[in-house]
């Protein structure tokens, strides 16, 4: 399970104001304790109050996790406890995203009718989240194959990179993550994504990527798919050359259409909600947050929500 959470009640009193206290701790083996929150048992206003704590990434996805509550008392004052939940939910599905209807098609970025082929094309935010995706890992990648050839590229790699730029007019040679290098090729028609040997995290800004190869010998291109968008891709291709490092290149507006797997980061969302007058809890009030299943505040004005992107 993942957004593994804790809640529970805890007495506060006014007796001593002193270090008396209590830990919330977690661990994998049951013998290295990491303390994740500290609540002091001191309070002017006497009485149980509700505490929430999420857990760190380190204690998610784990096969076993221990829950522990450390109590240190100065002076041997009883430390309460009770109604103690450890939650967790299952993560939010990998989605598929799919940018571009367009049904022409165009040789790159497997441009093996040349022995060289170089491509760039940027992917906007909005577009990716429009088509459903939301900042994550991305795992595999790929385009829309109309008609293919079975020659093996060769020195071919596949990056990506977040980026602010909103258009292309030269190459860009840094700020890449390399996510598939060595050699491919196009098995068959339809979506054919590369399952990326380095998955590449997408933080939510535009996405641009890299296609190139180096080959000695030529055949015939592979076409893909594409949708008219100018400004969004650069390309080239030549015998003789050097690949993911040729310097000359043309625009293009024709960009591939582009479908991609990724998994969502979520986080866990969780707070009380007050009167604004009295300072009391509310319950029962909903609280939305878009993208999620939202929450309803318990008794105590509580709530708890889960795979917050």
């Amino acid at each position: 399970y993942t957004n593994v959470a804790i809640d529970f009640a805890w007495y506060e009193d006014n007796v001593f104001s002193n270090n008396d206290r209590v830990e919330v701790q977690w661990s994998t083996d049951g013998s290295t304790w990491n303390t994740e929150a500290t609540f002091a048992r001191y309070n002017s206003v006497t009485g149980w109050k509700i505490k929430n704590v999420a857990l760190p990434s380190g204690a998610q996805g784990q096969a076993t996790l221990y829950i522990a509550f450390n109590f240190i008392s100065a002076y041997g004052n009883n430390c309460h406890l009770d109604l103690a939940h450890v939650t967790g939910v299952a993560p939010p599905p990998p989605a598929t995203v799919t940018i571009g209807t367009g049904t022409s098609t165009v040789g790159h970025p497997y441009y093996t009718f040349y022995m060289d082929s170089r491509t760039q094309m940027l992917y906007t935010s909005s577009e990716i989240q429009a088509a459903g995706g939301s900042p994550g890992e991305i795992t595999t990648i790929g385009f829309y194959v109309s008609s293919y050839s079975s020659q093996t590229m060769n020195g071919f790699n596949f990056r990506l990179q977040n980026t602010s730029l909103t258009s292309l007019s030269s190459w860009i040679t840094d700020g890449f993550t390399t996510c598939y290098s060595g050699s491919y090729a196009v098995t068959g028609t339809g979506w054919q994504l590369i399952t990326l040997q380095t998955p590449f995290i997408w933080d939510g800004s535009n996405l641009l990527l890299e296609v190139c190869f180096d080959n000695t010998s030529y055949t015939s291109s592979t076409y893909v798919r594409y949708t008219s968008n100018s400004g969004k891709t650069l390309h080239y291709h030549a015998d003789n050359n050097t690949g993911c490092s040729m310097t000359t290149v043309n625009t293009s507006s024709s960009r591939p259409n582009l479908q991609f797997v990724v998994t969502p980061w979520v986080g866990t969302l969780t707070g009380t909600g007050t009167d604004s007058y009295y300072h009391t809890p509310i319950s029962g009030a909903t609280i939305a947050v878009p993208g999620t299943a939202g929450a309803t505040t318990n008794a105590s004005g509580i709530y708890t929500i889960y795979n917050v992107p």
